[in-house]
């Protein structure tokens, strides 16, 4: 695809709104950082922020920085609002708040990510701004890049000076040569003191505008695209690994006192000079200071090195740059600033040049240069200027020309490119037609464009939208950027053209020409529930239905943004007023009918359903709540009929199309519902939806173990969906690891690596990412680098716990082989009960048990119920009690299954807390410490859980459906007397018992009581004669299916009924009568 020009992209409507106005600097209310510096278009970037408040509410505005008409920006995305609390924060004022929690400025910060954006691959490369706004209108700015891709045609290239942005930034209370409210170290050596030696690029910048790093870039970038010039964007960063990435440009230019520069950063520019290119540095004190880079992402973050240390010896101030052939010369920190003059040597340079006027006002301040004698240097401006009170220092602009036939011109004065282009207050520096003319005769370009500014005249009616294009508004709105039907007719083709993120721009710009307009209003409404953004849409259609009562879809649509939000009764209010006025809509019942299976009162639902077929049997919506009822109560036999009547009058729906493919795979059909999903991905009108990717995958890996055709599949989910994917980051790792574990079995492992490495680099706290990294680098033969990323999973935990290891020949992660650093032991805490059911359990008993004994918790009694086994599990088990009094030994004179064990333990448990461990996993020796603290550190809380991973004896960590990492109802820990009196036991069934235990918890106390964490702390070994792994109760690809399943929809409905009030939570033991019924081979 072809991208816009320059020229294209600044003709596109601008926004006003990307600056912060005096008075609404967020200061410590909200301030955030991106990571990494620069990203490129396909690519992520992730946005970090804290605030000093326990909650703060805001959204995220990216702009692209440009010339627009003069506004200065154009808003390329709107983030739906989020919220972050008090991660520590710093400011002058105030200076740090809650310090010991978040990282400093050396370090860099642990902000958590707020938001991560995918930049899609029609993003121009340029100079960019994150806006972090509160919902009252404050914000706080940081700058970053989009870079070019290595091969573009352009001939320009700017390089923006990312190391010297960080280093000049004081935000923590530190820079590179800057100590807040202290003293920076001072030698008769160097020229400038020395603050840190080192500093990270993971902070915010020290005001709310972004510090220093628009100080000069951007008036620069600004005038650039005023004038038409299609230059490339890079930054200094990329040299470090692309030290050739220039040469492919004649032209590269530099802004501002460029002062940090590291060795790689000289020798790419170096390269480009002796390939015969040309530098155009429009600043100063380029190079002055060589720092290094350490415990970096590919360059991307860490930190810079200021000072010479045993490992970067060579770093540190050196003033004279003889490449540039440049040393300091002078600096004042204030206005008014001295003025540069322009001599002979420039018109000569540069043939044919013509100026009015050689003095150029203002231009020389901040710090300026000398230039060094050197072959080929000719000075073409200079002046005497006061350095300090009675000191003046020369200031030089030179040429200086290379054998290569490249050059490099160095401007002298950090201040050019405030003589280019008005932004911000530079006392005595203005904008100044001859410096403009220079810089551009600099840059090869002889003719200086037409260039059109946005004025405001009357809205004349134009006719006939329907036939519009996008160019069509453009061109009126050039003429009249205030014509409020061009902007709402643009933003309407852009969002006919699901361009949501364009078509938010246009809108937002109509309101500020008409806010009262309802049409204006509406079609933002629509736009915010395009991009999701719910929250945003609630005071709109307030005002709408004020405005507009009589308009029943007005109301419709608040009723659903209602029921998305969960906020079901004020939903049910509207609908029932609604109701009175209008007893015989249909839509009306409907709508109810969708509220109340939201609310999972399906009787209820049901009823309406009836209610609005009786009174429209066409009714469309009736018929899919009427479908979805039955499917979210796991009825898929009978929702796949019900899907069937949908699909009679609308044959390509898509909930039905889903619906029935689970009723196919549920009944084994499986062929007919492969052919269902891959109907759906191949669909234009469908294959933006996630779900049927993710279905097909499942199937094609873990059921055909078709790992070509997966592939196929996770591709064509990232391809279809595009930047679109960042709609769905909770899930994103579903298409890569089933992409990259595909690629691993079918031998590509390098190119496996790779992608994981990729996403994880990006999405670092989500640990599916590092478990498939496990396991590609397993079966690659990797076993110690295997090993290491699955260590990493628990070092890279945010909650502090031991490290982990492997006693195997092998590196091997099985439970047999998994062993624990030495740790402090916990002595004191309330008694935890840990209950162990076994049965034939010799093989891998003494493992986990062992686990929990070397628990760095250790006020446990460990109560393992042996249910008569008709081996020697028992005396195993006497055994190891005579070891450790901790252990309780009960044997049963009956088998009758694992939740009657677990039942008969519960009975003589006396600890404050109840957990449970499996006979054949393994436990972090940290997990029942963590467990407790979760709980005694919050007294609302009553249970906890953590996540699991299962292993097989190879040491392969099985992946099904929907990651690696599942959720473990073995986890559970619950304070023993308040859960056990109100709700009493597990109910005495063969499986599945502790899956209700934990729901029928969550159903009578509340599931926000209820706390889970998802690091693996179990590891389960996967044995063929497990119960989960074979036989009629097999959880296969699928997840439950048969007997399993009736049974969950048999408790659902019983935990329904307590809800109600018609039965009672508890659940004796022994259990003489069923409580509700169950499928009768789960019966003993």
């Amino acid at each position: 695809m072809m991208g816009r020009s320059i020229a294209e992209e600044n003709s596109m409507l601008g926004a006003y709104n990307w600056k912060i106005s005096r008075g609404d600097e967020a200061e410590t209310t909200l301030q955030g950082y991106v990571k990494p510096q620069f990203t490129k278009p396909g690519h992520t970037i992730s946005f970090h922020a804290s605030s000093e408040l326990d909650e703060c509410q805001f959204f995220l505005r990216i702009y692209r920085l440009g010339w627009y008409r003069g506004a200065g920006a154009r808003q390329v995305h709107r983030s739906k609002i989020t919220s972050v609390g008090n991660n520590g924060i710093w400011s002058k004022q105030k200076g740090w708040q809650h310090s010991d929690k978040c990282g400093d400025s050396v370090q860099g910060m642990n902000w958590p990510r707020v938001y991560q954006l995918y930049i899609p691959d029609d993003w121009l490369p340029g100079s960019y701004i994150a806006k972090f706004e509160t919902l009252d209108g404050r914000a706080y700015i940081h700058p970053f890049w989009i870079s070019s891709l290595a091969e573009n045609e352009s001939g320009i290239a700017v390089l923006g000076a990312v190391i010297t942005s960080q280093s000049r930034n004081w935000w923590g209370g530190i820079s590179a040569t800057q100590v807040v409210d202290g003293t920076p170290f001072k030698s008769p050596e160097l020229y400038y003191p020395v603050g840190s030696e080192s500093l990270s690029f993971e902070r915010p910048y020290f005001n709310s505008r972004g510090g220093d790093a628009l100080r000069w870039e951007y008036p620069l970038v600004r005038w650039l695209e005023k004038n038409q010039v299609e230059a490339a964007y890079h930054t200094d960063l990329e040299l470090e690994t692309k030290p050739t990435l220039l040469n492919q440009y004649s032209h590269v230019i530099t802004a501002g006192p460029m002062r940090y520069w590291t060795e790689n950063t000289e020798l790419a520019l170096q390269n480009f000079v002796e390939a015969g290119g040309n530098i155009v540095h429009l600043g100063s004190e380029a190079g002055q200071h060589m720092v290094a880079l350490q415990n970096n992402n590919d360059y991307r973050d860490g930190q810079i090195v200021f000072q010479p240390n045993e490992t970067y010896p060579d770093i540190g101030e050196r003033l004279e740059n003889t490449f540039y052939s440049a040393t300091v010369s002078g600096s004042r920190k204030t206005a008014p600033w001295a003025n540069l003059k322009i001599n002979s040597g420039m018109v000569k340079h540069l043939d044919g040049l013509r100026i009015e006027n050689k003095m150029v006002e203002g231009i020389a301040g901040l710090s300026w240069d000398k230039s060094i004698k050197a072959n080929g240097l000719k000075i073409v401006a200079s002046n005497r200027i006061k350095h300090r009170k009675w000191t003046y220092r020369v200031v030089n602009s030179h040429v200086k020309a290379f054998s290569s036939g490249g050059s490099i011109f160095n401007a002298g004065v950090s201040s050019w490119s405030w003589g280019l282009e008005k932004f911000g207050n530079h006392g005595n520096a203005n904008v100044n037609d001859d410096l403009q003319e220079i810089t551009l005769r600099l840059l090869g370009i002889q003719n200086k464009p037409e260039i059109k500014v946005e004025q405001t005249i009357e809205e004349e009616d134009v006719e006939d939208y329907d036939l519009f294009t996008l160019e069509d508004f453009n061109i009126i709105l050039q003429e009249n950027p205030r014509h409020f039907e061009a902007l709402l007719g643009a933003g309407i083709f852009l969002w006919e053209e699901e361009n949501y993120d364009e078509a938010h721009t246009y809108f937002e710009r109509a309101l500020q020409v008409n806010p009262d307009s309802i049409i204006g209003k509406y079609r933002l409404a629509r736009n915010h529930h395009k991009l999701q953004q719910y929250h945003e849409m609630i005071p709109i259609y307030e005002y709408l239905l004020r405005e507009c009562p009589e308009r029943m879809h007005y109301v419709f649509q608040y009723a659903d943004l209602l029921i998305n939000l969960q906020r079901f009764d004020d939903a049910i209010l509207t609908l029932q007023q609604l109701k009175k006025e209008n007893p015989q809509d249909s839509k009306v019942w409907a709508i109810l009918a969708h509220c109340e299976r939201r609310k999972r009162k399906f009787s209820i639902a049901e009823k309406y359903c009836k209610t609005a077929l009786e009174l429209d049997p066409g009714n469309h919506r009736a018929r899919v709540q009427y479908a979805s009822i039955a499917h979210d109560q796991e009825d898929y036999i009978e929702a796949e009929k019900r899907w069937e009547d949908v699909l009679k009058i609308d044959k390509n729906n898509y909930s039905a199309l889903m619906g029935k493919s689970r009723g196919c795979f549920k009944r084994g059909a499986h062929e007919l519902g492969q052919k269902m999903l891959e109907q759906l991905v191949h669909d234009d009108e469908h294959s933006h939806r996630v779900e049927p990717y993710i279905s097909l995958m499942n199937l094609t890996f873990n059921y055909l173990k078709d790992y070509s055709y997966t592939t196929k599949v996770a591709n064509l989910m990232l391809t279809n969906l595009g930047s679109n994917i960042q709609l769905h980051k909770r899930i994103e790792h579903i298409a890569i690891c089933h992409l990259t574990l595909s690629l691993s079995k079918l031998g590509n492992h390098a190119e496996a690596e790779k992608i994981c490495k990729k996403y994880l680099n990006e999405n670092p706290e989500n640990d599916e990412y590092r478990l498939c990294l496990t396991q590609i680098l397993r079966e690659a033969g990797e076993a110690e680098n295997s090993l290491e990323n699955f260590k990493a999973v628990f070092e890279n935990a945010d909650i502090p716990i031991s490290g982990i290891d492997s006693m195997g020949e092998r590196s091997e992660i099985t439970v047999e082989c998994l062993t624990q650093e030495e740790v402090v032991k916990v002595e004191n805490g309330p008694l935890v009960s840990i209950i162990m059911t076994a049965y034939k359990a010799t093989e891998l008993i003494e493992i986990a048990v062992n686990s929990i004994l070397q628990q760095s918790y250790q006020n446990i009694e460990l109560i393992i119920v042996d249910d008569a086994s008709p081996d020697d599990t028992f005396e195993k088990i006497l055994s190891m009690a005579n070891n450790d009094s901790r252990i309780k030994p009960l044997s049963l004179e009956n088998n009758g299954g694992t939740y009657v064990a677990k039942n008969s333990g519960l009975q003589i448990a006396s600890g404050k807390y109840v957990s449970f461990h499996d006979s054949d996993d393994w436990c972090h020796q940290d997990k029942i410490k963590i467990q407790v603290e979760s709980l005694e550190s919050d007294a609302e809380l009553i249970a906890c859980t953590t996540g699991y991973i299962r292993v097989d004896e190879n040491s392969n960590i099985i992946y099904r459906g929907k990651g690696a990492l599942r959720h473990a109802c073995i986890s559970l820990m619950f304070e023993r007397e308040k859960i056990v009196n109100r709700i009493g036991f597990f109910d005495s069934i063969r499986v599945s018992a502790d899956s209700e235990y934990e729901a029928r918890i969550s159903t009578v106390f509340g599931k926000e009581y209820v706390s889970h964490l998802h690091l693996p702390l179990i590891v389960a070994s996967v044995r063929s004669e497990s119960l989960s792994q074979g036989g009629k109760f097999q959880l296969d690809w699928m997840g439950l299916s048969g007997p399993r399943l009736e049974y969950r929809q048999q408790y659902q409905i019983y935990h329904r009924e307590i809800i109600l009030g018609a039965k009672d939570c508890y659940i004796p033991f022994p259990l003489e009568k069923r409580v509700f019924d169950a499928p009768s081979e789960m019966i003993w």
